[in-house]
């Protein structure tokens, strides 16, 4: 995401132009990874900003943390809900917290650290899909 960011900078500084005001989706996609239905991106040649509602503060910090500022903070909070999770009985919904740290341990380029958040989940939810397909993209590589 970072090579279409410095493209979109590039061309506001040729342009003159101070910031960028981005609402359609599929461009706010392509440039920042957000698949939510609802946001805004401002990118100027200082700031690239994520701006949407609670109902996406999740997938927004695991789809664009580099948007928001937060991926140091997402993933210690994501490791801090995982202790958390595992200290209780096992609940289906805990799957998702598996795959967003391993996502965010991805998009870092750690993939051993994702590889070994996947097992985990894997190992206490072995049907999930998401999780299954993750870790044999991992294994092509």
């Amino acid at each position: 995401m970072s090579a279409r960011l410095d493209k979109v900078r590039t061309r506001l500084h040729e342009k003159g132009v101070d910031a960028l005001l981005i609402s359609m989706p599929e461009n706010r996609r392509y440039l920042s990874g957000f698949t939510g239905s609802a946001g805004y991106l401002f990118i100027s040649e200082q700031k690239a900003v994520l701006g949407t509602d609670f109902r996406y503060t999740d997938q927004a910090t695991s789809q664009a943390p580099d948007f928001l500022g937060l991926r140091p903070q997402a993933i210690k909070q994501f490791e801090g809900l995982l202790t958390l999770q595992e200290s209780k009985p096992k609940e289906l919904h805990y799957v998702q917290t598996y795959f967003q740290l391993g996502t965010i341990y991805k998009k870092e380029g750690n993939t051993e650290k994702a590889r070994e958040i996947w097992g985990r989940g894997l190992r206490l939810f072995p049907e999930n899909k998401q999780i299954r397909e993750a870790l044999g993209v991992l294994e092509k590589r």
